[in-house]
């Protein structure tokens, strides 16, 4: 259930626990002149007003608790990828083409360097949402990078003005999102033109 729908619920369910007598005039009320309903009714329609009102509150809460737990959870991918990425646990860097990075060991160290200052947000919302938005995105070039305990991820260069994206393995779309001129000019040096 959205939560839209839970608020509407709620005011309904309000209504027809602290009003019984107007929710009956709105539903019944009106069609019938001079007529009255049961202390029965009014009962009845403040019994389940209070249930519905509750199941309103306990979803809406439930929606709240989970938003809040997405979002404490939304960098763990980015920051599983700033850990594996040191000099050591680098296997190998591959162009999409398969073709191995020719990096010297200096370059993949500057490469861990500008990884390691960056600071990324989840894909579609940078610029406070303005971001790219439903998985369209250009992919210059990618790079699969293998580390030595088995992790792996994509490296997405997006484009020529220093923006990239990560992805697992069989990307679709990236995960994350971040802009490094440092890693653009690395992405110069090690790539053939």
């Amino acid at each position: 259930m959205s939560v839209g729908i839970a608020f509407f619920l709620l005011i309904i369910g309000l209504m027809n626990l602290i009003f019984p007598y107007a929710s009956w005039f709105l539903y019944i009320g009106w069609k019938i002149r001079n007529a009255e309903p049961s202390d029965a009714y009014l009962l009845f329609s403040r019994i389940v007003g209070g249930i519905v009102s509750a199941v309103a509150i306990i979803v809406i809460v439930v929606a709240f608790v989970q938003t809040g737990q997405q979002q404490a959870h939304a960098m763990d991918g980015w920051n599983m990828f700033q850990k594996e990425m040191t000099v050591n646990n680098i296997s190998s860097i591959e162009e999409e083409n398969n073709s191995k990075v020719k990096a010297t060991p200096k370059q993949i160290q500057e490469f861990v360097h500008d990884i390691q200052g960056l600071s990324a947000t989840q894909y579609g919302t940078k610029n406070g949402g303005g971001g790219r938005t439903g998985g369209a995105f250009y992919a210059q070039n990618s790079f699969l990078i293998t580390c030595a305990d088995g992790y792996h991820v994509v490296l997405i260069n997006e484009d020529n003005n220093g923006n990239f994206g990560i992805a697992g393995p069989a990307w679709l779309a990236p995960d994350y999102e971040f802009t490094s001129d440092t890693l653009n000019e690395w992405v110069r040096q090690v790539t053939p033109q």
